[in-house]
């Protein structure tokens, strides 16, 4: 990407109604939304405050100053921002929004972080962010043993970026049908649904040469398998890798963006 290019942007909003800019090639800027504006929150937390006023030590979880916590993700800009760029080198179309989901003890360090909700599409984007957040040192909870933190961020490409063909789940289900065995033992009995966003590109068939298969199939470049609770993580990772195994249509000479549930 050449300096005269507009930067990519990560957009999201902050307790006192900011509108946060991070630009994917360049420094970090602040700047007022626009009118009527929506925006994604950025910053979820309980109040730092305990019920009735009276500290409870002994709780489970406790609140969060959300304004502590807002400072403390603003410092993450920088390595945010080099994760995204990193996946634009490769696929200068990605874009989304992705959430994360962290657990805080009472040192501020994380002991759980997942992505909890995601359509970017790109699982070794959003987990070097999740890898950004879980390093960070995150402001201590206040009347209990944990907290919790929500964040949520919003990408998009360069203006001049053609973005990938939209399909529906239609144009992978038979592909599914054929990983239904292997994707049933990754769920390994949890009914809820994992929420899957990958783009697909075009491959030579290796087979082609017979010629009774097409010269040309559909192969995931990227994807990202989201789990329904914390405890379908390690599912979602097994599901991400039988989906990468598959052969799919091809979407020709661009890329495909697709998002379906398993």
């Amino acid at each position: 990407m050449n300096g005269s290019s507009p930067p990519r942007t990560l957009f999201f909003s902050l307790p006192l109604s900011a509108l946060v800019a991070l630009a994917g090639c360049g420094a970090t800027t602040v700047v007022p939304p626009a009118s009527g504006e929506s925006k994604p929150t950025a910053i979820q937390s309980e109040s730092a405050k305990p019920k009735n006023d009276q500290p409870s030590f002994g709780a489970e979880y406790g609140g969060m100053n959300e304004g502590a916590v807002a400072r403390a993700f603003l410092s993450t800009f920088d390595a945010l921002n080099e994760c995204f760029d990193d996946g634009c080198r490769s696929m200068p179309y990605l874009s989304g929004e992705v959430s994360f989901y962290l657990e805080v003890d009472s040192s501020g360090s994380v002991v759980h972080g997942h992505v909890e909700e995601s359509d970017l599409g790109d699982r070794d984007v959003s987990g070097c962010m999740l890898n950004v957040l879980r390093k960070k040192i995150w402001p201590s909870p206040v009347g209990g043993k944990r907290g919790k933190i929500r964040t949520s961020m919003a990408f998009s490409p360069l203006p001049d970026v053609t973005p990938p063909t939209t399909w529906d789940s239609q144009q992978v289900a038979a592909a599914l049908e054929q990983l239904s065995e292997p994707i049933a033992r990754c769920k390994d009995g949890i009914t809820d649904a994992f929420t899957v966003t990958a783009y697909v590109g075009t491959l030579r068939n290796p087979d082609a040469d017979t010629g009774r298969e097409p010269a040309e199939v559909g192969k995931m470049m990227a994807l990202e398998v989201i789990p329904p609770t914390k405890e379908g993580v390690a599912a979602a990772d097994c599901l991400a890798n039988v989906l990468r195994s598959g052969t799919y249509p091809s979407p020709g000479q661009r890329p495909a963006k697709v998002t379906f549930t398993l």
